[in-house]
């Protein structure tokens, strides 16, 4: 079984883990701390990245975009990217903007505001 290495509050990991679920593909996952995780991973991967997927053969894969794409090809029977060749380059234009800025303000309302800092501190 494949195993989601990965801290609940990561904006990443909770992509990974919707993708997985949303196509039926068993996962374990394996909640770490960021300093497990810097001990760990980066003399693996030779990266910092979360979250990282562990494989069937002991392989490790990280980066959400390119797990997506290699699961994509792994599991084709229900593909989540448009056949449309044109939907699909706006699909994923949306995801890069998704990762690559839509997480700044995910930050700014998950931690500015003493409330939800308190809950996601516990």
């Amino acid at each position: 079984m494949l195993k989601i290495y990965g801290v609940k509050v990561s904006y990443f990991t909770g992509k990974m883990e919707a993708y997985l679920r949303m196509k039926e593909i068993p996962f374990r996952y394996c909640s770490i701390t960021m300093t497990q995780f810097e001990k760990t991973f980066p003399k693996i991967l030779g990266a910092q990245q979360i979250p990282v997927i562990e494989l069937d053969d002991g392989q490790f894969i990280t980066d959400t975009s390119p797990m997506i794409d290699w699961f994509e090809d792994k599991y084709s029977e229900q593909l989540i990217l448009p056949s449309n060749a044109a939907m699909a380059f706006f699909a994923r234009l949306i995801e890069d903007y998704a990762d690559e800025y839509l997480w700044r303000s995910a930050m700014h309302y998950r931690w500015s505001y003493r409330e939800s800092g308190d809950l996601l501190c516990r």
